[in-house]
């Protein structure tokens, strides 16, 4: 026999169904929460809240209050939460806090809008599309990296979407509480090649050569970790553009004299001196300062050589393009001798990019000899990146534009 409770929450889930479909929001994208709330005929104003989450208030035609103290994913998940309260409760005042909004053994009326805001942020064609993106399936393991970019592109924490994906037996209970033993700081450092986020709640986005494409939306304290192949026996790495162009206004040393040159003759004056345009380091920025590098690391590849090998090796080594770094292959055995000498081979570039401020920047990295002015780069990387700012403000300029709009007669002012 069925409980109360129970049914109660498949009513909430409903409820939650039912507004996605009467606003023909679309069920495999993010929701724009916010977005629903203006929809809704709501008044929405983020506050510097300090005990609380957020609060649902029926004056004139009713509002919700989110606290801007919190990163974006809770306050995302808190305006469901207040939209279930408002949807579920008719109209009744709500002041949230944080048991209120995340404690899984609340009370009936919390727990109802925990249920009805995982359905509204997480609706199941999202999950299953978010899911199949990463390969995540009940039936495999699932690294807490592959749970993090789930958690991350439905925008939203790595906990909530682990019980979602429960919910909806995407996967199981076993693999998610297995999964919450991890924190989300260290999916994102296995996610990252080890490197540790500056901002700990901040999202992590990574690159390589694979990457379908390098266009991406971050917000501020975000970090872009670029993983590219680099091989510097080859005389070749990655410059970002500043270095580029210091590389170009290198004047190389023109050729020696002979050794025994005429008498009254004499090298030169440019081979005196070289150029000291290139010079210094200027700061590892990009465009317009949107974006920052704070970590930059090699980690060198090698594979063991014995004389059987050397052909090969001297072919791989001798290939045009070391930029898509195909590995040297060796016989099992060799790769198993601890005392083979080893030989410089592709290994690999990293570098993080932080989200300093809102704007676009296109960062780029070049892959040239860097004492080689006249030689053009094998190769380029780039990174187009608009750094959007935090929901509180873009709502604020969003309500200044409209105040704008509606007070403009057409008048010069």
């Amino acid at each position: 026999m069925n409980s109360p409770f129970l049914g109660r929450s498949r009513r909430a889930l409903q409820a939650a169904a039912s507004l996605l479909d009467e606003l023909n929001v679309d069920q495999e994208k993010p929701v724009d929460v916010f977005q629903v709330i203006e929809e809704l005929g709501l008044w929405l104003v983020f506050q510097p809240l300090d005990a609380l989450l957020g609060a649902v208030l029926p004056q004139g035609n009713g509002g919700i209050v989110i606290t801007t103290e919190r990163r974006s994913t809770i306050q995302r998940y808190t305006a469901a939460h207040e939209i279930g309260h408002w949807e579920l409760d008719h109209n009744q005042p709500v002041f949230d806090t944080d048991d209120d909004v995340f404690r899984v053994s609340g009370n009936e009326r919390e727990r109802l809008a925990q249920y009805f805001a995982s359905y509204f942020l997480m609706p199941p064609p999202l999950v299953h599309a978010v899911a199949s993106r990463h390969g995540i399936r009940r039936s495999e393991t699932v690294s807490p990296a592959q749970a993090y970019l789930a958690a991350r592109d439905m925008r939203v924490s790595y906990e909530a979407a682990l019980r979602q994906m429960n919910n909806l037996q995407v996967i199981t209970e076993r693999q998610r509480d297995t999964l919450l033993q991890t924190p989300p700081l260290r999916a994102k450092q296995d996610l990252a090649y080890g490197h540790r986020p500056e901002t700990g709640n901040a999202d992590v986005w990574t690159l390589d050569v694979r990457s379908p494409s390098q266009q991406i939306d971050v917000l501020i304290d975000d970090e872009i970790v670029i993983a590219l192949p680099e091989n510097r026996s080859t005389g070749y790495c990655w410059l970002d553009d500043n270095l580029n162009a210091q590389r170009a206004a290198r004047r190389a040393h023109p050729a020696p004299p002979p050794l025994l040159a005429e008498s009254g003759t004499s090298a030169p004056a440019d081979s005196q001196t070289a150029s000291t345009a290139a010079r210094g380091r200027t700061e590892r920025t990009a465009g317009d300062d949107s974006l920052q590098v704070v970590f930059d690391a090699y980690e060198p590849g090698w594979a063991p050589v014995t004389s059987r090998n050397a052909p090969a090796v001297r072919r791989h080594l001798a290939a045009a393009d070391h930029t898509e770094g195909a590995p040297l292959e060796l016989s099992a055995a060799d790769a198993q001798v601890p005392s083979t000498p080893g030989v410089g081979a592709t290994g690999r570039r990293w570098m993080a990019l932080k989200a300093r401020a809102e704007g676009t920047s296109t960062f780029q990295l070049h892959y040239a000899a860097p004492f080689e002015p006249r030689t053009p780069p094998a190769a380029t990387f780039t990174v187009e990146a608009t750094v959007q700012p935090a929901p509180h403000v873009w709502h604020s300029r969003h309500l200044v534009r409209a105040l704008l709009d509606d007070t403009d007669d057409g008048s010069p002012r």
